[in-house]
């Protein structure tokens, strides 16, 4: 036996049906034969199946004599027969026949190898064997392809006329013996006259196949012959029998009568008689199986019949062209005569003629000839009557399957065109009679949805046969009922559900292939004979919308429309159709929809489906269940020599699954699941095996037309690895972040009954897929108790699945999408932190380059410091020392209602490689836990902290990364936070495009264009966007340690006097292995860190900012002077270092850094060889409370003018030994004293100031200070003064007046840090910086000469007095500064000058205390005599003491008498560069009247420019009018035209900054009267 529907179809549609023309297609069954196998019969499969059509003019005669078209006519010449091979049939649809003709199997094909080795027996047996196996089909032929024939090879095919000769020739030609006498005329039939013949052998050994083509053009027209020639007989048997409406019955489940004696072979009409006369007198015991969803009687028949019952041999087996034929039987030469035969006079009825038209028609139209199945549906349909049809009469189906014959047929000549178009009879629709012709012109004056396309006609046949299959379905009141029975006398012929269903598809069809196609065009014509996925919809994405409505457009049909027929497939009645039938039925729609984007109807039907599936499998695991296998195994224990058994191992193995192959219902469920939102594109599950569906099944599953149910497209080619699409761009982790989709409950219960189905299937593996999707994606809404059953049935299922033959399967983890709410790193003991240093830190000062270091913290000019490592403390990178752990802090959350258990949990790390701890924790249902992780660095290197690797319980492990959130990437969060925001709640798609999936397949699309096109700017500025940042552990080499004591302080503090140095012994014991050849001291203050603030913010004057840099400089509170590299201390070994300590004010405590470390050695920087390396140290700190008392304090320092005889004296007894800080033995003798004094004083008259402040002690004890002022001279001036507690002294030393050269008394305020420059908030004017700078740098050369010391004169203890907190005013400066110019006036007469000193120095030269309290000594009051009405001379003497000539003005200034001259030489103390006051002379009419002048009293200077040093005098003539005592005082101002006379008035003198000079001793002149 051959059982060739139980071979797999190896195309989409084994059981045909899939294009609109069905109906004019003749079904031909291809079997395997002769034990081919399935390879070689799907390879000959493919050269028939090249064969669909064949040519009216190239099918050889007819034997029966079988009218047709006329030869030489259009139909004849462009006729066509259309063939459909399928691999499967259902032989239930037997009771269709007559009526629909097309669902039959007319002819089976057998397909077999032949070669020397074949079993000629079993061949020639075969075509016997498929009569018995399809007893219903009319023919019967196996074709053997003969590879070892040899024949010339260069025999031309194409030049073959005579193609019955040629046939013979090669047969005679052939090496087999068999071959020829098989292709010899036989009467008999086969070989040796077995089973009536039906073997055809031909060689087959061309590579390119043309003589296979060649022999089946002749063979597949004679066997479409022979089935037209069976089929015309069988329809002229037909007329005048009772032609019944299609009903399913019980009569296949009485078996046939079977004899061991052979019968004589019947004849068609005796086996229509047996068939249909059999139905006929037992139509009162039929028991129509219609209404049962799962009846069997007909699917359980063998042999049921479809055209006529029982077995018969083939009709026709002989071919008449040539001499070629395989014999006539009998019966086809002698035909037998025909029974009698009643005609109804009126063409209704099962009587009726309307009805044996229509199956005439039927007949036309499977043998090609359009015109007469025309003329023949237009007579069956006017006989039948459209009012009875349209009222539900028993002919109703008839008339409505007329019409679909019609419609089909009009397609079909449409599609041929030409002379047939033009000349095609009854082309256009039926209109019945009158009745119905008005009817129908009334109907026509309303507007018909397609009546201007020109296929209107054809979808308003359609729709008229739906409406009236669907008034003859059976009403809901009997689909109650298991079985009805139905007799002739049944007043109404209800339609089957499967004609119905079949009328709704086809129109569906036909409006899909029609829109697809943007119209009535060729291409249309093609897809509605053809079938299958329209091209324009068969791509690998799915259509936009845009496409969508441009086909509507186009076409004039809308996606709903083609919707509405094929929903109409889905009835009350549909659900009665057997299980074979629903399934064709649903998955047809199911891609009707997919194609038209409707795929939540899509969705619905694959569920639908799915059940239908489903339920066909329990019954089968119900029927037939295999059997536990048991084995044993032996245990045996090895040792040396010998095996001892130790016993044996049982096992048994029960099957409770279905057959292999069924679990590709599981596809279904996928796809729904993916239609439904549910995430089926994550995979839950790693290493599936690739044998099993899963693995093959498609991962994008959004193509709507692509069902992997049936489809236009090889599903199996879809499945393999090549064709597989990439992943969307979606993980578990962005499910939470998506907006939501669907129901939830409804997606529970999707994925709950795919758990069912799998654990129906015993499929392991399907069961803890979609588990684990539940349990991940959908926790929330399962009970703590199912959740708790879907965990441990995953661990269960995936371990069952492991021991199936999934050795490798993993589950992919399913818990929370962020478990890590956050990773803290525990930070190391300060003394364990590594910190780096830069290269130059090893340099030492006198390598280095000659520049000031700088103040420490303010040596940076620039906004950053880009050579600043990374501090420890900020969180974003640590440092650690190789094989110290690395501890940190992971707070893992729980939002499931079960305790998770994490195998599992150790750091994730990149870099250098690391020995991370794994730990187990059990997380508690809703909660947070917090557990510590570590991590052993084993290499130096760099270690990125990415998160953490979790294993949950019998799950894969996954990493969950967690990057830094700082104020970086603050902005960054910000953003995806709205951008997450707006998915949720601005989505811009609706219906099933607002899945994730897609959308997220849509952004992968739209970036990848955006890449491709996109600049090279944009590119470069994609690079520069920011990433995620992760923690960062730098990992060192192994650092020593280091402990430091230091034993003078006492609780970690000490008591200083201010100014007092001491010097405290630091200890350093080494505890490590390793050698310290490095250690660094470096100190802080309080004191400093403020003053360090204070310049840092840039608020302070730049010469107060000088001031406190000089201080941090100059007077730290801590030193240290050794080399870093100089100090070393071996392994376990200990030194002590002494540190300098120095009291100041205000400094309450003070911090020593010690840095050390081990640095010679490879790889830590300290070798000649990596200098230019950065290395690491480690730090210890000590700190030390300071507490400091002041010892004296000192007034405001006070400048005032000193005349030459009290400087000397000052000066003797600065020099005196009593003041001297040595002992008077050393200091020499009375010459040398007198030659130190010498040395000290100068002749000239102003060349001294008086400097004095105040000093307090405010020290428990006395306490003596020593001033020592440096004069230039060969020894500085001293002043040694002991101090009581308590009391103040006054210090006043003589000071050299100075003159500074003019570039730098005006040179700006130097900086001693290299900090970064910050503007002054203190704005000053130019005039008042130039007075800055000046007292700055006086204030400066001073306090370079100027210093002081203190003693405590119980204790011994000595300090440093500072004295730079003292501050100069503008008229200390003047004091000290030396005048430019000098100005002297006299008085000469004709008579004698007279010179008097009226008033004389007071007080006694030896108290130096009223000395200085006292305004400055007044100059010498100069007073001549002149008499009234004479001239007198006025002479001004004025010498240039400055380093530039001048060109000066002079001008005699006279004052009043009632002048306050006191004030007025008061006012001389103001700076230099202002203005004088204006004379109140000037603004008295009565002085002006007493005082003549023979000129003006300014004049010039001769010479006018005075160079430096030069002297000149300027003589004014003056005649006084009247008595009294007159007053005058000279006044210089240089002249504004300096520069364009080529003076030099020095750098950055301004003109505006000219010299302007006031005599400070006036002349008084005493007016007499006349000498008369």
């Amino acid at each position: 036996m051959y059982p060739a529907h139980n071979i797999s179809s190896p195309t989409a549609s084994p059981i045909g049906g899939r294009s609109f023309t069905c109906p004019a297609k003749i079904r031909i069954l291809l079997a395997p034969a002769g034990g081919v196998s399935p390879k070689e019969f799907e390879e000959c499969a493919n050269h028939v199946r090249n064969f669909e059509t064949i040519r009216l003019e190239d099918l050889p005669s007819s034997q029966s004599g079988r009218q047709g078209p006329a030869p030489k006519s259009p139909m004849h010449i462009s006729g066509e027969v259309h063939l459909s091979f399928v691999t499967s049939y259902d032989q239930s649809h037997s009771f269709l026949a007559p009526f629909n003709l097309h669902r039959q199997v007319l002819g089976v094909l057998g397909l077999a190898l032949y070669s020397p080795e074949v079993d000629k027996d079993s061949l020639e047996r075969a075509p016997g064997a498929l009569r018995e196996l399809h007893p219903g089909a009319l023919v019967h032929r196996v074709y053997a392809f003969d590879h070892g024939a040899s024949r010339p090879q260069t025999v031309d095919l194409s030049s073959m006329r005579d193609i019955g000769a040629s046939i013979t020739a090669a047969g005679e030609g052939s090496s087999s013996p068999e071959l020829s006498g098989t292709l010899k005329p036989s009467d008999s039939g086969g070989f040796s006259g077995r089973n009536a013949g039906g073997l055809v052998i031909f060689p087959a050994v061309r590579k390119d196949a043309k003589d296979v083509k060649f022999y089946l053009k002749t063979l597949i027209s004679e066997l479409v012959v022979s089935i037209l020639d069976g089929l015309d007989s069988i329809i002229a048997g037909l007329e005048g029998t009772p032609l019944e409406t299609p009903r399913e019955t019980l009569d296949g489940i009485v078996p046939p009568p079977s004899s061991s004696v052979p019968t004589a072979p019947m004849s068609p009409t005796q086996a229509l008689g047996s068939g249909v006369g059999a139905a006929a007198s037992n139509a009162a015991s039929r028991a129509s199986a219609l209404f049962s969803s799962f009846s069997s009687s007909a699917s359980n028949s063998k042999t049921s019949a479809a055209i006529g019952g029982g077995s018969q041999p083939d009709v026709g087996m002989g071919i008449s062209t040539g001499g070629i034929g395989l014999g006539k039987p009998s019966a086809a030469k002698k035909p037998v005569k025909p029974a009698k035969k009643t005609q109804s006079m009126v063409g209704i009825g099962p009587m009726g003629a309307g009805r044996y038209t229509k199956i005439k028609a039927d007949y036309n139209l499977l043998s090609g000839d359009l015109w007469a199945a025309l003329e023949a549906y237009d007579s069956s349909m006017n006989l039948l009557g459209k009012e009875r049809a349209m009222a539900g009469g028993q002919d109703a189906a008839w008339y409505a399957s007329a019409l679909e014959g019609w419609a089909v047929t009009r397609v079909l000549v449409c599609r041929m065109g030409g002379e047939i178009l033009e000349k095609a009879p009854c082309f256009n629709l039926p209109t019945g009679g009158v009745k119905e012709k008005e009817k129908e012109k009334e109907a026509k004056e309303k507007e018909y949805t397609y009546s201007k396309q020109p296929w209107a006609e054809i979808a308003e046949a359609y729709s008229l046969a739906i409406t009236i299959y669907g008034k003859c379905l059976a009403p809901p009141s009997y689909l109650l009922e298991p079985a009805k029975s139905m007799t002739n006398e049944t007043p109404r012929d209800y339609t089957h559900p499967l004609i119905h269903a079949g009328a709704c598809v086809a129109y569906a069809r036909f409006l899909l292939a029609v829109w697809a196609s943007a119209g009535w065009n060729g291409e249309c014509f093609d897809q509605l004979v053809y079938g299958g996925v329209p091209p324009s919809l068969a791509e690998d994405h799915k259509p936009s919308k845009g496409t969508y409505a441009k086909f509507s457009s186009l076409s004039g049909i809308q996606r709903h429309e083609i919707a509405c027929a094929a929903s109409s497939a889905l009835t009350h009645s549909s659900t009665a159709l057997k299980p074979a039938d629903q399934i064709t039925l649903l998955s047809t729609l199911t891609s009707i929809f997919g194609c038209i984007g409707f795929q939540r109807r899509e969705a619905y039907l694959l569920r639908q489906l799915q059940s239908v599936i489903v339920s066909l499998l329990a019954k089968a695991i119900m029927v037939k269940m295999k059997q536990p296998e048991t084995a044993s195994v032996p245990l045996k224990h090895e040792t040396a020599g010998d095996d001892h058994v130790l016993g044996t191992l049982i096992s048994q193995v029960s099957f409770d699954s279905a057959v292999t192959g069924t679990e590709a219902v599981l596809v279904l469920a996928m796809h729904i699941c993916e239609t439904y939102g549910i995430h089926v594109e994550i995979d839950p599950l790693k290493n599936v095996p690739s044998h099993h569906i899963l693995s093959r099944a498609t991962e994008g599953l959004c193509s709507a037309y692509s069902s992997p149910a049936i489809g236009g497209t090889n599903t199996e080619g879809t499945w393999t690895d090549s064709a597989r699409p990439p992943r969307p761009l979606l993980s578990a982790l962005d499910l939470q972040d998506e907006a939501k989709f669907g129901w939830a409950e409804q997606q529970v219960a999707l994925l709950k009954d795919a758990v069912s189905v799998c654990e129906l299937l015993g499929d392991n593996l399907g069961m803890a897929f979609f588990a684990t999707i539940l349990l991940r994606d959908f926790h929330m809404a399962l009970s703590p108790s199912e959740q708790w059953r879907f965990f441990q049935g995953i661990v269960r299922v995936s371990s069952s699945a492991r021991w199936q033959g999934a050795q490798a399967l993993e589950v992919n983890y399913w818990g929370p999408a962020e478990p890590v709410c956050s990773l803290q790193l525990i930070p190391l003991p300060p003394s364990r932190i590594p910190h780096e240093h830069p290269a130059k830190d090893l340099v030492s000062p006198s390598k280095g380059k000659a520049t000031d270091a700088g103040i420490a913290g303010l040596n940076n000019p620039f906004f950053w410091n880009p050579s600043k490592p990374v501090s420890s403390a900020s969180g974003k990178k640590v440092m650690v020392a190789r094989n110290e752990r690395i501890e940190l802090l992971a707070t893992l959350q729980n939002p499931f209602a079960i305790d998770l258990e994490f195998e599992q949990v150790k750091l994730s790390t990149e870099g250098s490689p690391v020995k991370a701890e794994a730990i187990k924790v059990v997380v508690p249902a809703y909660s947070y836990h917090t557990v510590k992780v570590t991590a052993l660095p084993l290499a130096a290197g760099k270690v990125i902290i990415r998160g953490l690797h979790l294993t949950l319980a019998g799950c894969a492990s996954q990493e969950f990364t967690l990057p830094i959130y700082d104020d970086a990437s603050l902005k960054i969060r910000q953003a995806k936070a709205a951008e997450l925001d707006d998915k949720k709640t601005r989505l811009k798609v609706t219906g099933l495009d607002a899945r994730s999936s897609l959308l997220a397949q849509r952004e992968q699309a739209i970036a990848q264009a955006a890449a491709d096109g996109e600049s090279a700017k944009a590119l470069r500025r994609k690079t520069l966007e920011p990433h995620d940042r992760f923690l960062e552990c730098l990992v060192t080499q192994e650092q020593p340690l280091l402990r430091a004591e230091c034993p003078t302080l006492v609780h970690g503090s000490m008591v200083l006097l201010e100014g007092e140095s001491v010097s405290i012994p630091i200890k350093l014991i080494n505890t490590s292995s390793l050698p310290i050849d490095f250690v660094k001291l470096t100190f802080s203050d309080d004191l400093s860190e403020s003053t360090k603030a204070a310049l840092a913010e840039g608020d302070l004057l730049p010469s107060d900012a000088h001031e406190l840099e000089w201080d941090l400089l100059h007077r730290p509170v801590f030193s240290f002077s050794r080399e870093p590299r100089s100090i070393r201390i071996a392994a376990g070994g200990s030194t002590t270092l002494c540190v300098t300590l120095t009291g100041k004010l205000e400094c309450t405590n003070g911090r020593i850094q010690i840095d050390y470390g081990h640095l010679d050695a490879p790889g830590r920087g300290g070798l000649a060889t990596e200098e230019a390396k950065p290395f690491y140290t480690r730090q210890i700190m000590l700190a030390i409370n300071l507490t400091v008392y002041p010892v004296v304090e000192c007034s405001p320092l006070t400048v005032r003018p000193l005349r030459a005889p009290e400087a000397a004296r000052l000066t003797a007894e600065s020099l005196a030994p009593s003041h001297s800080p040595v002992s008077s033995a050393k200091q020499g003798s009375d010459g040398e004293r007198s030659r130190l004094l010498e040395s000290n004083t100068v002749a000239e008259e102003d060349t001294f100031c008086l400097i004095s402040l105040d000093v307090r002690n405010v020290h428990p004890h006395n306490v003596l200070v020593y001033f020592e002022l440096n004069t230039g001279g060969v020894r500085p001036l001293g002043l040694k003064r002991e101090i009581p507690s308590g009391s103040t002294s006054r210090i006043s030393l003589p000071f050299p007046r100075r003159d500074l050269p003019e570039e730098k008394a005006s040179a700006p305020i130097p900086s001693l840090s290299s900090r970064q420059f910050i503007v002054s908030r203190v704005k000053l004017s130019e005039r008042e910086e130039m007075q800055s700078r000046m007292r700055f740098w006086y204030r400066d050369e001073l306090l370079s000469k100027f210093r002081a010391t203190w003693m405590d004169c119980r204790t011994g203890k000595r300090g440093v007095l500072s004295l730079r907190d003292q501050v100069l005013q503008d008229g200390d400066v003047s004091f000290i500064k030396k005048e430019e110019v000098t100005l002297e006036l006299g008085l000469r007469n004709p008579g004698e000058l007279e010179l008097k000193e009226e008033t004389t120095c007071e007080g006694s030269e030896g108290d130096l205390t009223n000395l200085a309290e006292k305004p400055p000594p007044s100059p010498r009051d100069l007073t001549a005599t002149a008499v009234v009405e004479e001239f007198v001379e006025i002479i001004a003497t004025i010498k240039n003491r400055s380093n530039r000539p001048m060109k000066l003005l002079y001008r005699l200034v006279p004052l009043p008498c009632h002048a306050d001259l006191r004030s007025y030489l008061a006012n001389l103390g103001q700076p230099r560069s202002n203005p004088p006051p204006p004379s109140p002379l000037t603004n008295d009419p009565t002085a002006s009247q007493v005082i003549l002048s023979d000129g003006t009293f300014s004049s010039q200077l001769e010479p006018r420019i005075l160079g430096p040093g030069q002297v000149t005098k300027v003589v004014k003539t003056l005649c006084f009018l009247a008595t009294g005592r007159f007053e005058f005082v000279g006044c210089l101002e240089e002249a504004p035209t300096g520069l364009s006379a080529g003076i030099d008035v020095g750098p950055g003198k301004h003109l505006r900054d000219r010299l302007k000079f006031v005599g400070s001793e006036p002349l008084v002149v005493s007016v007499s009267g006349s000498s008369s």
